[in-house]
C-alpha cells in the first residue's frame, strides 16, 4: 500500500491568493477589533500615522494578551484554538487575511502577566515569505518595535497589532504624495464612522454590561443606532422569531422590525442627516444582521426584495443564533449573509406590516414635509416661487415632460439639510437661466 503524500501548498502562491478576498479597509480593521473584545478588552486604540512610505496603523488593547506559544498560534493561517459558539471568530483566519489584504508586514505583540512587563513579537513579512516561499514567521525584538507598542505594553496587559509597508493601502504612484495623504485623512473618518456602526451595541453597553471604548487617533468613537431608538417618532413594530434547524441543531432567528421617523418628523435636520448612515437612506433600508451583538451586515434586503424609496423608513433587526453561520453563509470577512431558502417567504410575509408601515409614513409624512413650510426656513417660499415660475423652462431646454423638474426638485430639495437646500437654490435659479440669488437671500 502506498504512502500518502504530505503537499504542503506554497506559501507565497497562497498567501498571495488569500489578500484578495474583498476586505475593505475598515472591515479589516473591525477584524482585529473584534479580537479584541474577545480578548476581554475595553479599551481599543486604533492609531494611524502617515509617513509616507513609512506609514503605518497600530490597533492597542488592554485585553488578557497572549504567552508566545498563543501568539504564535494565534499567526497560523487556521489557527487550532478552540472557538466558543459566540466568538467573533470562527475560521482562525481573519487575524492574517485582513491585516494582508491592506499590508506586507504584520506584527503581533503581547504581554499577558500584570506583575512582570515582557514583550513577545512575531511577524509575518511578505518580503520575506517571497524570497524563502515558505510558512515562516520571524520573531521581533522589542528595539524593533514601535514607540507606541512598546509604550502601551509597557503600561497594560494586552495585545497590539501592527501594520507595515502599507502598499495596498496607499496605493498611489508616489505613496508620500499629497494625494495620498488627503486619502489618509479620509480613511480615517470613514473608519470612525464604521466602527461606530458594525460595534455600536458595544459601544453604548447593550451588549455587554461593561462598555466599550474604540479611540481612532485619539477620538472617542460615537455609536451609530441604524434604528433611531433616541427619536420619539420611530416606531418599532411587533418582533417575531422563524425556527431554523441544521445537522440535528435548533435555533431562532429574531426580527425586530422598526420604522422610522419621515424628515419632517425628526427632532433635527442634523439627526436626520446622521440617520441616514455611512450609505445614505436608500441604501441603509432593510436588514441589519448581528451576530453575538457585532453588525455583520448593515442595510439590504438579501436578495428578497429590491430596495425602494418608498422603503427606505423600514429597518430590521436581525439576530442570527450562535452555531448556524454555515447555515448563513457567514464568510471569513463576515461581510455578505444570504439567508436560507426555507426562511426566505415566511421572513417577507410576517415582514409585509413593516413594509406597509414604512410605505404609508413615507408617503404621508414624506410628501407633508416639502407642503409644511413650517419645517423649513424662511427662503423655502422662494424656492416654490422659483419652481413654479421659472423651472418649466428646463423642461423644454432638457426635452422632458411638462412639470417633470418641478415634480423631481422639491422632493430633492426636501431631503436636503439646510446648508445643502442654500447651494441648491443657487444651482435652481442658475439651471433656470435667472440671475444669481444674493448672498443675503442665499444665507
Amino acid at each position: 500500500m502506498n504512502s500518502p503524500s504530505n503537499l504542503t501548498p506554497s506559501a507565497k502562491r497562497l498567501i498571495s491568493s488569500m489578500r484578495d478576498l474583498g476586505y475593505e479597509f475598515a472591515d479589516a480593521v473591525a477584524e482585529i477589533v473584534d479580537n479584541s473584545i474577545q480578548a476581554g478588552a475595553n479599551v481599543i486604540q486604533v492609531n494611524l500615522q502617515f509617513d509616507g512610505y513609512d506609514s503605518y496603523l497600530t490597533v492597542l488593547d488592554n485585553g488578557v494578551g497572549m504567552t508566545p506559544s498563543e501568539i504564535r498560534e494565534a499567526m497560523r493561517f487556521g489557527s487550532m484554538r478552540d472557538y466558543e459558539q459566540d466568538d467573533l471568530g470562527k475560521f482562525g483566519l481573519g487575524l492574517k487575511t485582513s491585516s494582508l489584504s491592506q499590508c506586507d508586514s504584520l506584527t503581533v505583540s503581547s504581554r499577558n502577566s500584570e506583575k512582570k512587563v515582557q514583550l513577545h513579537s512575531y511577524s509575518w513579512d511578505m518580503d520575506h515569505i517571497n524570497k524563502v516561499d515558505r510558512w515562516e514567521i520571524l520573531p521581533i525584538e522589542i528595539d524593533d518595535l514601535l514607540n507606541p507598542v512598546v509604550e502601551h505594553l509597557y503600561s497594560t496587559t494586552g495585545t497590539a497589532v501592527t501594520w507595515e509597508k502599507l502598499n495596498r493601502l496607499l496605493n498611489f504612484q508616489n505613496p508620500a504624495g499629497g494625494r495620498a495623504e488627503n486619502d489618509f485623512k479620509k480613511l480615517i473618518q470613514d473608519l470612525k464612522v464604521s466602527l461606530g456602526a458594525t460595534f455600536h451595541r458595544y459601544l453604548t453597553g447593550e451588549q455587554r454590561s461593561k462598555k466599550v471604548m474604540i479611540f481612532v487617533n485619539g477620538d472617542l468613537v460615537e455609536s451609530w443606532d441604524p434604528f433611531c431608538r433616541t427619536e420619539k417618532n420611530t416606531v418599532e413594530l411587533e418582533s417575531f422569531a422563524i425556527p431554523i434547524s441544521m445537522d440535528g441543531k435548533k435555533g431562532l432567528v429574531k426580527f425586530r422590525p422598526f420604522v422610522l421617523p419621515a424628515q419632517s418628523q425628526f427632532s433635527s435636520s442634523s439627526a436626520h442627516l446622521r440617520a441616514g448612515g455611512p450609505a445614505k437612506w436608500n441604501k441603509q433600508q432593510g436588514f441589519y444582521i448581528y451576530r453575538a451583538g457585532r453588525l455583520l451586515q448593515s442595510g439590504g434586503w438579501c436578495g428578497l426584495r429590491t430596495s425602494d424609496e418608498h422603503s427606505k423608513l423600514a429597518r430590521v433587526l436581525v439576530e442570527i443564533p450562535a452555531g448556524f453561520d454555515d447555515l448563513f453563509k457567514v464568510n471569513i470577512s463576515k461581510m455578505k449573509i444570504n439567508f436560507p431558502r426555507e426562511m426566505r417567504e415566511e421572513t417577507m410575509h410576517k415582514l409585509a406590516p413593516t413594509l406597509k408601515k414604512a410605505n404609508d409614513s413615507y408617503r404621508t409624512q414624506g410628501e407633508a414635509s416639502f407642503s409644511d413650510t413650517s419645517v423649513y426656513e424662511a427662503d423655502d417660499k422662494q424656492f416654490e416661487m422659483l419652481v413654479s415660475n421659472s423651472l418649466s423652462k428646463l423642461d423644454s431646454d432638457w426635452h422632458l415632460s411638462p412639470g417633470t423638474v418641478g415634480n423631481v426638485l422639491p422632493k430633492l430639495y426636501g431631503q436636503a439639510t439646510p446648508s445643502e437646500r442654500r447651494y441648491l437654490l443657487r444651482i435652481f435659479k442658475r439651471l433656470a437661466g435667472e440671475e444669481k440669488i444674493s448672498e443675503k437671500t442665499a444665507v
